[in-house]
């Protein structure tokens, strides 16, 4: 099976950026970023592994390790990282703002998606999620973008919900992997060979 599809069947923290050698493809290189981020000035170290018999376990133990994994295939990169690690996310979209690039994150009920368009975040949706300790709270920003208005539907917040996990229900691990499918496509990611993985420690 595509690793890049195994590793959505789980808990996953995904970008997709429609281009190549991302980090310059660098043994080192220097994050930069304006805003209160626990990566802001960091330093991506490129990890030399062999990769050439990598399965979807060799992955899931990079991230468990709070690395960074690359997967690139023919229409673009994926980088997938995990809760701790999920802030370079932020990063990236200003590093790359000439690209649109979307995020999806899931787990079960918990459910996150973005679009980004010069670096700046076009349409935002996310439900409420508790993942490994750490509390990730519902919002929306933008206007509904072109899948909710395909599928006749928006997603906002429940202002008047007593609850975190009731503001923003019905938005989980099912609707953003239809997100992944609409806007790249799962067919065209199931046949895309993993041409280069690059795996990053951000310290």
């Amino acid at each position: 099976m595509n690793n890049i599809i195994s590793l959505l069947e789980d808990e996953f923290f995904l970008m997709f950026i429609p281009t190549f050698d991302l980090l310059n493809n660098a043994s080192h290189y220097k994050l930069k970023y304006s805003y209160p981020n626990m990566f802001q000035n960091a330093d991506a170290y490129k990890i030399e592994v062999s990769t050439s018999n990598a399965d979807v376990q060799f992955y899931k133990e990079q991230l468990n390790n709070n690395k960074i994994v690359i997967l690139e295939n023919r229409i673009g990169s994926f980088v997938f990282s995990n809760v701790f690690t999920f802030d370079i996310f932020q990063i990236l979209q200003k590093h790359y703002k000439e690209y649109t690039n979307y995020v999806f994150c899931a787990d079960k009920d918990f459910g996150y998606f973005k679009i980004l368009e010069n670096g700046k975040i076009k349409r935002k949706i996310n439900s409420f999620g508790f993942i490994k300790g750490i509390s990730i709270y519902p919002e929306t920003r933008g206007v509904p973008c072109q899948y909710e208005i395909d599928n006749n539907v928006t997603f906002k917040i429940d202002s008047k919900a007593k609850l975190l996990v009731e503001m923003l229900k019905g938005f989980g691990r099912e609707e953003v992997i239809d997100l992944i499918d609409y806007y790249i496509g799962i067919s065209i990611i199931s046949n895309g060979d993993i041409n280069k993985t690059h795996i990053y420690e951000i310290r």
